[in-house]
């Protein structure tokens, strides 16, 4: 299907499939509410003209709406009116992290209008003060209210040059930074998603990603949009406090196509009870796609193992890897090969050389394919301080160019130019590429993502990913929260500062936790040749996360450095001299 837009694609399913269910809102009692095309085309009219009456052409209109239908309507109305979507998380008066991050959007890309949920109006208007009720000119709306003062004048869709939305990026190691994804660019990834999941009519999808998030947003609820397939949507907070409730909607529904981040399917090994895998029929579930994050072999294979008796297949998991600078996804296996890890020597990665280690070796780091590139993309890796592209098999930043890639930041050209505008030496002519900021190599045409440039560790010459680090040290025991662990270097001059803070499960909170220190102590030396500096363990959700559910590191790294973190116990030893942050 050939479309110069989002809009386009939805007016062409309602004209041919009018009845045909497109949404269905999965609610925490079981109930479902569904949308047909039509339904939705018509309700996305109406906000549209609201939209039109209210702002002006290129405004950026802030949704501070719930996971559901409203969101998708209100979403698909901003790409008909010609207006800039800016989906945030939902502030709260209560949540000051989600408030702080709410507000700096809103002031940063200057929105005309925000929309919400009635029930958000308390913490929307935090961020609003000018909200009046009877004030034609406040910001806020409902979308009741904003279906209540449109005009009749036909609305055009928007070109393929035109900005579909803005995607604020999660803020885990920086200030979010609003990426610019153009129509084309956005129709391109779609499609390239479409192709690489092998999505058609018959599919069924299922997300409780959150749709202010790339992957929420585009692979979530856009994507069944674009390929014309009924995709069931449900809250993200229904999946953390009961993970089991995302395998259950799976099972009773025939899902075809679902997935999140690795931590999630972590998440449900450590929650989701044996009695409760005997109730799963898992056997419909072909794509279990991993992204967002590292994808970590060892969890890959628990979950096929423990969830092969309700008949999920392992190779219907199928990581990725993307960024919101590049739409969303830029590599991907392809549905129905599985996940596949390949060996490797950890001393050689951390000298930048992907090589197989020894037999006899204990020394081995699994790094799981994340798949070829999609579509007309290209991959480089590059040595960062030369400019310089490297050879399969030796580690650098990878850099890429393609029609995904998005048009920049948001009113900072500066840092458009330091990402979007990168040029491999010796090649001044040709088109500039994107630095993604990850580690990675190629091997045999498949990409692997070691880690960020920014969480790599130097300790005595050698480079290691905090991300390995973290996965060695929650192997150890069960007491150590699912991605609730940091390591990161303390920022001061000594040779060795590496600093480790990881959150405990609740049940463990009593434990000898002085032996669980020096069994993490055992495995850096013992694995890495490492010793940390310190290790502090802290309450449970107790560890700033963006609102995707990543840890921020640069946060966490300066409540340690300020001594604000919620310590479960005072720390086995004093803290290595220069290092700040210790026990209160």
């Amino acid at each position: 299907m050939t479309s110069a837009s989002l809009h386009a694609v939805l007016a062409r399913r309602a004209e041919a499939t009018p009845d045909r269910v497109a949404l269905q809102w999965l609610g925490a009692d079981a109930d479902l509410q569904s949308v047909t095309y039509a339904e939705l085309l018509q309700r996305t009219a109406r906000l549209a003209a609201g939209l039109r009456a209210c702002t002006a052409a290129g405004d950026r209109v802030l949704l501070a709406l719930d996971h559901g239908l409203d969101f998708a309507a209100a979403f698909l109305a901003c790409q008909h009116a010609g207006r800039i979507a800016v989906p945030i998380a939902v502030p709260s008066s209560r949540a000051s992290e989600a408030r702080s991050r709410a507000e700096h959007v809103w002031r940063h890309c200057g929105a005309a209008k925000i929309l919400i949920a009635e029930s958000a109006r308390a913490g929307v208007a935090t961020l609003a003060p000018a909200v009046e009720a009877g004030d034609r000119a406040r910001p806020c709306h409902t979308l009741a209210e904003l279906e209540a003062c449109g005009d009749s004048e036909p609305l055009r869709g928007p070109a393929p040059h035109e900005v579909a939305f803005l995607q604020y990026t999660s803020g885990s190691l920086a200030k979010p930074k609003g990426v610019i994804v153009e129509q084309a660019s956005l129709l391109d990834n779609l499609e390239r998603i479409r192709e690489r999941f092998g999505h058609h009519a018959d599919t069924v999808g299922l997300s409780w990603l959150p749709p202010h998030h790339d992957m929420g947003l585009v692979g979530g609820l856009l994507q069944p949009l674009f390929a014309g397939f009924r995709c069931l949507l449900m809250a993200p907070l229904q999946f953390v406090q009961r993970p089991r409730r995302w395998l259950e909607a799976i099972s009773t529904h025939h899902v075809t196509t679902s997935g999140g981040p690795c931590f999630a399917y972590d998440l449900c090994l450590r929650r989701i009870r044996d009695k409760d895998v005997e109730r799963l029929n898992l056997a419909s579930w072909s794509v279990a796609f991993v992204g967002a994050e590292k994808v970590r072999a060892d969890v890959m294979r628990a979950f096929a193992a423990r969830f092969a008796p309700a008949g999920f297949r392992a190779r219907a998991l199928t990581p990725c890897y993307g960024l919101a600078e590049a739409t969303l996804m830029v590599a991907g296996r392809r549905a129905g090969d599985g996940a596949e890890a390949v060996a490797l020597c950890r001393a050689a990665l951390a000298r930048g050389l992907a090589e197989a280690p020894d037999p006899a070796s204990a020394d081995v780091l699994e790094s799981v394919s994340c798949g070829s590139l999609v579509g007309a993309h290209r991959a480089v890796v590059v040595d960062p301080e030369r400019g310089r592209a490297l050879a399969d098999g030796e580690v650098g930043e990878l850099w890429l160019r393609g029609p995904s890639v998005a048009r920049g930041y948001f009113a900072d050209p500066e840092a458009t130019e330091r990402t979007f505008g990168a040029r491999l030496a010796g090649d001044d002519d040709g088109a500039p590429y994107l630095r993604t900021g990850d580690q990675a190599f190629l091997r045999d045409g498949e990409l692997h993502i070691c880690g960020r440039y920014k969480t790599v560790l130097i300790v005595r010459g050698k480079k290691y990913a905090s991300e390995d680090i973290e996965a060695l040290l929650q192997e150890r025991h069960p007491a150590l929260a699912s991605h609730g662990g940091v390591a990161f270097d303390a920022g001061c001059h000594e040779e060795e500062s590496l600093i480790v803070v990881h959150e405990l499960e609740r049940a463990y909170l009593r434990d000898d936790l002085e032996q669980l220190r020096a069994s993490m102590q055992g495995a850096l030396g013992a694995r890495l040749g490492l010793r940390a500096a310190d290790i502090v363990l802290v309450l449970p959700g107790s560890l700033p996360r963006t609102t995707s559910g990543k840890l921020q590191r640069i946060a966490c790294r300066e409540l340690y450095r300020a001594g604000e973190l919620r310590h479960v116990a005072p720390a086995a030893a004093a803290p290595a001299p220069g290092v700040p942050g210790g026990a209160p």
